[in-house]
């Protein structure tokens, strides 16, 4: 720069400068400097990057259509724009004073610009949805560069050609830049024009969050819908990020404990660096603030001279660029980043589930499965939102030192000392992060686990009378969960105290250090070199405080990737299987690796295999390489189009074989061969969904009107459907909830007739079924005329209804080693001394029913089911700041109290200390070395106090607040979910329930008292620094109230919006969680039918779903926080502007701490934004259990205070008095004006078909179904007087579905441990299961009920009744699922345990019931008759006609089971 003189130079211009020369013009740049890094730098570079863009557009298609008239209005303004930039040339060129080579090259490079111009807008125009981002941005900053050039052009001479066609082209620039940033939706077709407006936006739309304004006005307007959300970028889509993550993973091995990590950032690799060039020139502009700073705090401590205006409103320029600079890179940062987030959430969402179609069952585990989705991704969300910010902290740490020490000298190292000392300690802290948090997350699994479990058999639950047992276990394990949360947590508290340590001691140390080594007054802290350093320290310890508290998060996100890893690495499914009249290479061998071992697997040719649709070869099949094989030597063949019957004991193997025929068990030795892979699979526990009966049955095949009415005829579900409120299309509930066993399993077979497979596998899918039912639809199906006859299908079904066998084409007989005992044919088999034989049944003539069915039915729409809101809509918009009272009532006064405590102290020794500051640069004015010790000291305990206030506000929220909070709310949920009617459970999904368990605890637990402490601290700390922004002068204050308006009516439009993606967000996780769930439950089920995919595409459609509000949530609070930035620059611009125009009277000390304050200021108000937001996203976690608890009503009644005595029922007298029930509509009935008693010790029988009313009157008697009239009395005893957790817990059932705890063998059989060791193993022995649980690892190992097969589990329910003491036994089709040896086992159990007690049995095994004292025939309903077995056998009734139906379908001679 040149220095002033009495002597000016007429050539100042021909200088670099950049200053002119004073004497020239005041406060400007040299042409020379303008010309070379105003227009030939920004052209040259503009030029650079245009072949390039031109090369990548060259392939594109054309995909704008239309907008020819546009197109020509903007080439003919970038025409005319370079006829100016030519007149310039010309102009430069003839002017004989002011020509240069730097001008005449300006004006060239502007006039190639305008021809680069021409073919890059006529081929972004076709080739590009979108407003071309490399002209909007080269437009838009040499726009801000002209503008110099122009006032320098009117400075030098006014009115000259050179100036005035100058300042035109600058203006028609203008034009340009507003034609080339608009929109192209008009000129668009097809997909293209129903995109989201962010993927049709420009650079500018994008860097102000232009794009989101109408979102925000609807949602300000009008209560949203996920319709009312914008489409999903493509580049966001879940099958986009699926198939790119799959592609590198699949392909690139390795065996490092971070390669998922690295695997996803690598693929990914170009979203991860998009945040980097805008947080560099964020950089750039914060550390512009300290030097800025320096500059005007000296300007205005200088002499006033005539040119000390101007230069004081150039710097109020400056300011207002640098914050204006700071608001839209922030806001480029912010974009780029949290797309980045969305992208690796929905990546790592689709990669669990497509893991979870492949994993083999062995090693599934539903709890961890269910964890990984939710918690573990959220987890990684929130470590990896600022992962940009631990380099840039380094990068602006390292910049500020530098400063520092250009300022302070030597005195810079202590900030540095101060925070590799707090590192250190963070560092060591968090190097047990994973280690606590892994702990903390075993028991969120178990917790979330035995919950998923209840809540899916809270049938079962609510029958045993456990709901109370469950509801204490769980909750204790919610306090072990909490306490070991504890140690994580604490972790955290010292972390952050570490973290805020640099902040608040290394302005103490470095002054001390600075103030004892320079003793000068030349040296002193005066007020610029104070609150210029004091910024420095600022924004040097800042990054590092919050660095240090992001790095365990970021640690803990690690940890959540590996966790992730391991799922993903799990074993496989290895499809053992083989083609039959497989197409290629028949001659050739394949191998296939099982277990580490590979096996060569011998394809067959066509002429070995002729008819056969399977073959099975010297097989040998088992669950773990580990055991015992279940299956051994399994050699057999099935004819196609024959059906084929396999029958053994229990625990044989029959679903073992089955299972290894779909591929789903490892195969150690020998070959499975099949026709085809896609089998319909009816599995043992029917696999259904929560949706309509009409989409249970279609599943994912298309609709057949005709042929879905004759499924629907065979499956003898017309008559049930007749009776649903609404139809087909009424929901079944979770896992079929709403319908009785029987309607389940012909619901889950009608799936797999209407799928039309080739292969239907069937494993005891008939054992729900009353006799008559059973008989109809195996004709129907099965017999001559049969559906699945007529279609030539292979049937292949795995029974104990050995009455079926003569109906067999071909019969399998399994043996107790897990061997054929014989097959053949049944003919063959009856003649030989076998298995068979040992049944004597007999063969008798099929009578063949009519398979036409009786009506036509069309498809419905698919119903919703279970998305509930957490509040009314107007509230959703609205807010409720009820909920704040709640959740703060539950913290209780004190709690809260001391929270608003320890925040306020914190807030005033976080801010007072500067105004300490310019008391003590105001001294040292004086006698810099006068009172030293008095204001260092005091700063010292300011500094010191703040941190330990601070300490105490993260103890109290991270241990105090969490601890009350978490096991209140957690209990408030539970109680309010197991006290539910059961119609709660039909309408609405498990995974919305697990949802609340799981996502909403970790809301509660996590993301709340975080957000509630930060929001506190920043709250007293905005309050404290906006009154210290006004001690700059009185007229700041005078601003307030505008600023606070405005503030208001922010917030105000922007939280009406936020509220409601708040609240969608958190719901449309739900679907996506619950169809997790349920594909978890029914993964064979899926594979056998060959839905992976389709399960795939509709999980990718959730996840798109819940993307939509997840992405555009953390939009908008970008788009709040970029308001709130230019506000702040308002601020900073109305003080700076004050601060020059009151020059005279203002103070430099406080003008100084209002501007340090701005800084701060800045970076609270961002800080206030994001908790603010994270609160309001949080809190809904409380708004859902206060609506879910509010609005749920509860089974239990007022009335029902009645405690019975402790041995009632003593007698076991049941008296039901003219009782009537219905599920929903009073109209349709379950029940109806039924009367019967039951006398002490009797043995009742119930029988009639599926959906007589069994399960109701079940249901009535355990008061899981309400009655609309009549009572029913229990030894006299009112039932409705009796609390119904007593009456369930002093009743004995065993349920038609076994139900299991997730937890020991022990707890299962004894869950109120009121039994003995020697009395659980003699229950074990007496039900043939001890062997079986002792080789598992005894009473305290974990259970996996997969590991016992449906009869086992079936055997250990009754084992855990025969340790319940009850005079009422109810025992609901128990033996469904067993052999007829087992069931002899079971009935002569129930005969020796229960004699002397009061029996109902319900049961569609009519030969179980003849030994009974009276048999109740029901029928829709209604109690048709109840006498003794005989006297109903001797008389024309309804008991004897299903006997005869039962009997003629066996056709069987019980004569000795032997």
């Amino acid at each position: 720069m040149m220095n002033s003189s009495s002597f000016c130079s007429p050539d100042g211009d021909t200088f670099f400068g950049p200053q002119v020369e004073p004497c020239l013009r005041t406060f400007d740049f040299t042409l020379r400097f303008e010309n070379t890094f105003l227009s030939i730098a920004p052209s040259a570079l503009f030029l650079f990057i245009v072949p390039l863009r031109l090369f990548v557009l060259r392939n594109e298609q054309k995909r704008v259509i239309g907008g020819t008239t546009f197109q020509i209005v903007k080439l003919l303004a970038i025409a005319l724009f370079g006829l100016l930039q030519l007149s310039l040339l010309v102009l430069w060129c003839l002017e004989p004073v002011y020509r240069s080579p730097a001008a005449i090259g300006a004006a060239t490079l502007a006039l190639i610009d305008a021809v680069a111009f021409c073919f890059l807008s006529f081929v972004e125009h076709g080739r590009n949805i979108r407003p071309s981002a490399i002209l909007g941005a080269y437009l838009f900053l040499s726009l801000l560069f002209d503008i110099v050039h122009v006032r320098t052009l009117w400075l030098i001479r006014q009115d000259t050609n050179e100036a005035r066609i100058f300042t035109t082209s600058v203006v028609l620039k203008v034009c340009i830049l507003c034609l080339e940033v608009k929109e192209k939706r008009d000129y668009l077709t097809g997909a293209d024009k129903l995109r989201g407006p962010e993927e049709l936006s420009g650079i500018l739309s994008q860097g102000v969050y232009y794009w989101l304004n109408q979102l925000i006005v609807q949602g300000y307007s009008k209560v949203l819908s996920l319709e009312d959300l914008y489409p999903l970028d493509e580049h966001l889509s879940a099958r986009g990020l699926q198939d790119r993550f799959s592609r590198r993973w699949d392909h690139f091995g390795g065996t490092s404990k971070h390669r998922l990590l690295l695997e996803t950032a690598k693929t990914f690799k170009w979203e991860l660096l998009a945040p980097v060039f805008p947080r560099l020139v964020l950089i750039a502009f914060t550390m512009c603030q300290p030097l800025l700073l320096n500059r005007f705090i000296n300007y205005l401590s200088g002499t006033k001279g005539s040119e000390s205006a101007n230069i004081g409103y150039g710097l109020v320029t400056a300011y207002g660029v640098v914050y204006l600079g700071l608001a839209i890179s922030a806001a480029f940062y912010s974009h780029r980043n949290y797309r980045f987030v969305t992208i690796i959430r929905g990546s790592l969402v689709t990669a669990i589930y497509r893991k979870t179609t492949e994993i083999s069952l062995t090693a599934l585990d539903n709890s961890a499965a269910v964890t990984l989705m939710s918690t573990d991704v959220e987890r990684i969300v929130n470590g990896l939102k600022m992962m940009h910010e631990f380099w840039a902290d380094l990068v602006q740490v390292s910049i500020s030192t530098y400063l520092l020490q250009r300022n302070l000298g030597v005195a810079c190292v202590a900030p540095i000392a101060v925070s590799i000392v707090s590192a250190v300690g963070t560092f060591c802290l968090s190097s047990t992060a994973g280690e606590k948090q892994a702990e903390w997350m075993k028991h969120i699994q178990q917790r979330v686990g035995i919950t998923s479990t209840m809540l899916s058999s809270m049938k079962g639950v609510k029958m045993a009378g456990l709901t109370q047992r469950l509801t204490e276990i769980i909750q204790d394990i919610r306090i072990a969960e909490v306490i070991s949360g504890y140690k994580f947590r604490m972790m955290l508290v010292y972390n952050l105290i570490f973290a805020f340590t640099p902040l608040h001691l290394s302005p103490v140390i470095t002054f001390a250090i600075f103030t004892l080594v320079n003793r000068s007054a030349s040296g002193s802290l005066d007020a610029a070199r104070m609150f210029t350093s004091l910024s420095l320290l600022s924004l040097l310890t800042q990054p590092l405080s919050q660095s240090f508290q992001r790095f365990p998060r970021f640690i803990a996100a690690i940890g959540c990737f590996q966790r992730i890893q391991s799922f993903l690495q799990t074993e496989t499914k290895s499809d053992h299987r083989l083609m039959i009249n497989a197409p290629a290479d028949l001659g050739s061998s394949q191998e296939l690796e099982v277990d580490g071992d590979t096996i060569e697997l011998q394809p067959l040719s066509r002429a070995d295999v002729g008819a056969d649709s399977i073959i099975v070869s010297n097989g040998t099949f088992g669950w773990s390489s580990s055991d015992e094989p279940v299956l051994k030597d399994i050699s057999f063949s099935i004819k196609a189009c024959r059906l084929a019957m396999i029958i053994g004991p229990v625990a044989c193997g029959k679903s073992t074989l089955l299972k290894a025929l779909l591929g789903e068990t490892p195969s150690s030795e020998g070959f499975v061969y099949v026709s085809t892979t896609e089998v319909a699979f009816c599995d043992q526990t029917p696999w259904l969904v929560n949706g309509s009966v009409q989409k249970n049955i279609l599943g994912f095949s298309n609709f057949d009107g005709p042929f879905y009415s004759a499924v629907l005829h065979a499956c003898g579900l017309e008559d049930d459907i007749a009776t649903f409120p609404m139809g087909d299309q009424s929901l079944v509930g979770s896992k079929g909830i709403t319908i009785s066993g029987g309607q389940k399993q012909r619901l889950a077979i009608a799936r797999a007739v209407y799928s039309r497979k080739s292969v239907v596998v069937l494993d005891d899918v008939f054992s729900g079924m009353d006799a008559t039912t059973e008989h109809l639809v195996f004709n129907r199906l099965l017999g001559p005329e049969g559906l699945l006859r007529m279609n030539h299908t292979t049937v292949v079904i795995a029974t104990h209804a050995v009455n079926l066998l003569p109906s067999a084409d071909y019969i399998i007989a399994l043996g107790s080693n897990g061997d054929i005992v014989e097959q053949g044919k049944f003919d063959e088999l009856n003649k030989s001394n076998g298995y068979v034989r040992s049944f004597s049944v007999q063969q008798s003539k099929q009578r063949v029913q009519s398979t036409k069915p009786a009506g036509q039915f069309t498809l419905g729409p698919m119903p919703t089911s279970g998305l509930v809101p957490a509040m009314d809509d107007k509230k959703r918009q609205l807010g409720d700041l009820t909920v704040y009272m709640y959740y703060f009532r539950t913290l209780g006064k004190t709690v809260t109290s001391f929270l608003v405590l320890f925040a306020a102290a914190h807030g005033f020794f976080f801010s007072f200390p500067t105004v300490w500051l310019k008391w003590w640069s105001d001294a040292n004015a004086g006698k810099s070395t006068q009172n030293l010790g008095l204001y260092l000291g005091v700063y010292s305990v300011f500094e010191v106090t703040a941190v330990i206030f601070l300490g105490l506000l993260v103890w109290h929220c991270f241990t105090t607040m969490i601890i009350k909070s978490g096991l209140k709310l957690h209990w408030v949920t539970l109680t309010t979910v197991t006290s539910a009617p059961m119609t709660l459970f039909s309408m609405i999904d498990t995974g919305v329930l697990v949802n609340r368990f799981s996502q909403d605890m970790e809301l509660i637990d996590d993301e709340l008292p975080s957000a509630v402490l930060n929001l506190a601290a920043s709250l007293f700390i905005c309050i404290g620094q906006a009154i210290l922004i006004a001690t700059a002068t009185f007229y700041i204050a005078l601003v307030y109230p505008f600023i606070a308006a405005a503030f208001y009516s922010i917030q105000k439009f922007y939280l009406r919006t936020s509220r409601q993606l708040r609240f969608m967000d958190l719901e449309a996780k739900s679907p996506l969680y619950t169809q997790f769930i349920e594909s978890l439950s029914g993964l064979a089920t899926i594979r056998a039918f060959g839905w992976e995919q389709d399960e795939r595409d509709l999980n990718l459609q959730l996840l798109d779903t819940s993307q939509k509000p997840f992405y555009l949530l953390f939009m908008i609070q970008q788009w709040l926080t970029l308001v709130l930035d230019l506000v702040a620059m308002a601020l900073a611009l109305i003080i700076t502007g004050l601060a020059v125009k009151l020059r005279d009277v203002v103070s430099p000390g406080f003008t100084g701490v209002a501007l340090v304050q701005i800084i701060g200021f800045n970076i609270t108000l961002q800080s206030l934004v994001t908790w603010w937001t994270m609160l309001e996203t949080s809190i809904g976690a409380v708004s859902r259990v206060k609506a879910f608890s509010a609005d749920t009503p509860s089974e239990n009644l007022p009335a029902e205070v009645l405690v019975p005595p402790p041995n009632w029922p003593a007698r076991g007298q049941i008296e039901i008095r003219n009782i009537s029930a219905s599920y929903k509509s009073i109209d349709n009935k379950a029940l109806e004006n039924f009367n019967l008693t039951i006398r002490p010790g009797e043995k009742l029988g119930i029988c009639g078909r599926s959906g007589s009313g069994k399960s109701s009157l079940i249901l009535a008697l355990f008061r899981m179904l309400e009655l609309n009239s009549g009572t029913i009395l229990i030894d006299g005893l009112d039932f409705s007087t009796v609390p119904r957790d007593d009456i369930r817990s002093h009743l004995n059932a065993i349920p038609q579905d076994p139900y299991f705890v997730a937890g020991s063998v022990r707890l299962n059989l004894d869950p109120y441990s009121t039994s003995t060791d020697s009395l659980i193993i003699s229950a074990l022995r007496k039900v043939q299961l001890l062997n079986t649980i002792t080789s598992n690892g005894g009473l305290d190992a974990q259970l996996d009920p997969d590991s016992l097969s449906h009869g086992q589990r079936q055997l250990f329910c009754l084992a855990r009744a025969v340790l319940r003491k009850s005079k009422i036994v109810v025992l609901d089709e128990v033996t469904s699922s067993v052999d007829r040896k087992t069931d002899e086992l079971m009935q002569r159990i129930i005969r020796e345990e229960f004699k002397g007690c009061t029996i109902i049995a319900v049961a569609h095994r009519l030969e179980t019931i003849l030994d009974f004292d009276r048999i109740a025939v029901l029928n829709r309903g209604r109690l048709v008759e109840c006498a003794s077995p005989a006297k109903l056998l001797a008389a024309d009734s309804a008991f004897k006609e299903l006997y005869d139906v039962y009997s003629s379908s066996k056709e069987e001679r019980i004569e000795s089971s032997g």
